[in-house]
């Protein structure tokens, strides 16, 4: 992994960062490293949504400076259509979306690739699909900014025990790390007027903040 990110090093690197100990990792990998990277994080009208607290708390802790851009619920939506039309692709939450904003956000920041932590979820897992990942792929492809995903490779998973070396990576850096997930209804229901159908797209969604 970390040969994977020395090769980009001299480039305007953006660093997808939310409260999930994948991307927290690969902040703490990066700065080891000694490579220059952006990390950039969605600060969302609802914060919880993005468990923005969290990151504000681990990046007080860390000493680590974040850029963040703000999304109102108007501009979620809003991107929730600019996704649907453009991709003509179901989704069943919102982590798709989130991507798209990242994507479009990076893209006028003037990132030359931006690294995210997916692919994490699957190595700890043992998982081999994910529909979501090719989707989260053509989100970045639409917007012509280069995706790395260091965690979305099969060398990885000679190492079984991978949700517990990464929260122990993290904890080593952090002294700490909260792994509950949060369940949220986004946008709220008397927010915007959806259809039945963009209601089943918009409902509910998981926080991905594993491990």
């Amino acid at each position: 992994m970390a040969e994977q990110l020395k090769v980009h090093k001299g480039k305007n690197i953006f660093l997808g960062l939310s409260a999930g100990a994948d991307s927290w990792f690969l902040l703490f990998l990066l700065k080891n490293l000694d490579i220059p990277f952006t990390p950039l994080s969605l600060n969302f009208e609802k914060r919880v949504y993005c468990e923005w607290d969290k990151i504000q708390h681990y990046s007080k802790h860390s000493n680590t400076s974040i850029k963040s851009t703000y999304v109102s619920k108007n501009q979620m939506v809003m991107a929730f259509y600019a996704f649907t039309n453009a991709l003509k692709i179901p989704i069943y939450n919102l982590h798709p979306v989130s991507k798209w904003i990242l994507a479009e956000r990076a893209q006028i920041m003037g990132a030359d690739l931006v690294i995210t932590g997916d692919g994490a979820d699957q190595w700890f897992e043992a998982v081999e699909q994910c529909d979501l990942f090719p989707i989260t792929q053509a989100a970045f492809n639409f917007h012509n900014v280069p995706l790395v995903t260091p965690f979305a490779t099969k060398q990885l998973w000679q190492y079984p025990q991978g949700k517990q070396i990464v929260r122990e990576y993290v904890i080593s850096h952090l002294g700490e790390f909260d792994s509950s997930k949060t369940v949220v209804l986004y946008p709220d229901d008397d927010f915007y007027p959806l259809t039945c159908l963009q209601k089943s797209h918009l409902v509910l969604h998981e926080m991905a903040t594993s491990p």
